[in-house]
């Protein structure tokens, strides 16, 4: 039987919605997966993940600590909670015939390592970012000695035993090239081992039509309130920029609102809701991730793009993306791509040149079905589990 680890988290709406559409995918195209969900906040709505597929655990291990005891012995609570988060999931899985596990790369340790070991290495790792360079970014690491212990054991660990577990894995399924590129050299991975399948997205027949008039109106779905969003680089080139052309909707949470006519915080929305927010405020452009390279990378797939796209609005954004980049015809006709700034000169140009066209939004819509449907996408992903299963 093939296993999914999904671990729960009420503040990674985005992640949730991708895993569940991915599952149901699967078993909607003949592979049945079945989901191991753990979740660690109580009184949680979880009905909307069937039982008949999503397992699910409730698993909560936060031992009390001092700042004295994070500063000096941090090292050893991540090591034990690490060990008890194993030593649970060993526990459910016991008595299960797994032939394969599918599991989410993170800040894997020496815990992380004796499980997949336990399992002869029967697991697929889903590699979503470039861990080691985010724990830097995140955690502003230096070396162990100007770092707290937890955050040299976290940043240390996964040097060490990520590549010992990727190694040793049957299949490494990244999202974008530049993560799988940055794999083979640092992780020294068997090139056969690494897979590109960027995200894909169910595309339904709702589509935007917005009017043309004397404001721009951009909508940016945040998710969670991460820093390589970039809405702060956003909004500060708006407020700065000689024109009063550009009004933005922000979707998702964001702890450091700004007071101005020109920005708009709509807070958590879902899929429904966001179509109505766009007809209503008229949403011309949607924004993607604009401060990517805080993340130390450069390409990416984001899903609020895929999103924009299904519904036939230009897209913004300024990284390399796995899968309009590929297609320079589509790009330069009808998406806006930025390079060292936020230029919104060039914005107002671009949009009036890809609003000036027939039926652009349907031409939108129509590349993304071809391109970025999950049906795509997972039917790949099928290939490549069940060459691994067969072998």
């Amino acid at each position: 039987m093939i296993y999914y680890l999904f671990n729960y988290s009420s503040k990674l709406p985005g992640v949730n919605k991708k895993i569940k559409s991915k599952i149901l995918k699967f078993h909607e195209l003949g592979l049945k997966i079945n989901v191991i969900l753990i979740f660690s906040e109580k009184n949680l709505n979880l009905s909307e993940f069937d039982e008949s597929i999503f397992e699910k655990h409730f698993f909560n291990y936060k031992p009390k600590k001092s700042n004295f005891f994070n500063n000096y012995f941090g090292f050893f609570y991540e090591y034990l909670k690490t060990k008890k988060y194993y030593d649970f999931l060993q526990k459910i899985i016991e008595h299960k015939n797994i032939d394969l596990l599918i599991k989410r790369y993170g800040n894997e340790d020496i815990n992380s390592y004796k499980f997949q070991k336990k399992i002869n290495h029967k697991i697929i790792y889903e590699v979503n970012t470039l861990q080691y360079e985010q724990n830097i970014q995140k955690w502003n690491y230096k070396n162990i000695l100007a770092s707290p212990s937890w955050v040299s054991y976290i940043v240390n660990s996964e040097v060490f035993f990520g590549k010992k577990c990727l190694n040793k894995a049957k299949a490494i399924v990244s999202v974008t090239n530049e993560i799988s590129k940055k794999l083979l050299l640092k992780k020294h991975i068997q090139p056969e081992k690494s897979i590109v399948i960027s995200n894909g997205i169910e595309i339904t027949n709702k589509i935007s039509n917005p009017k043309n008039g004397d404001k721009i109106n951009l909508l940016m779905i945040l998710g969670v309130n991460s820093y390589w969003n970039g809405e702060d680089l956003l909004i500060k080139a708006i407020h700065e920029f000689n024109k009063d052309i550009f009004r933005l909707y922000i979707i998702g949470e964001n702890t450091e609102k700004i007071d101005s006519d020109k920005v708009k915080y709509l807070g958590l929305k879902d899929s429904n809701e966001i179509l109505k927010i766009i007809h209503l405020n008229n949403i011309h452009i949607g924004v993607g991730t604009l401060g990517l390279n805080r993340k130390g990378l450069s390409e990416a797939c984001p899903l609020k793009v895929r999103e924009y796209i299904s519904l036939g609005l230009p897209v913004l954004y300024n990284y390399n993306d796995t899968d309009i980049d590929l297609d320079k015809e589509f790009r330069d006709n009808f998406c806006i791509k930025l390079e060292d700034k936020l230029d919104l000169e060039k914005v107002i140009n671009q949009f009036k040149k890809i609003s000036s066209i027939k039926d652009y939004n349907l031409k939108i819509k129509e590349w993304g079905i071809k391109n970025l449907s999950i049906e795509t996408k997972i039917s790949k992903y099928i290939n490549v589990i069940e060459k691994i299963t067969e072998d």
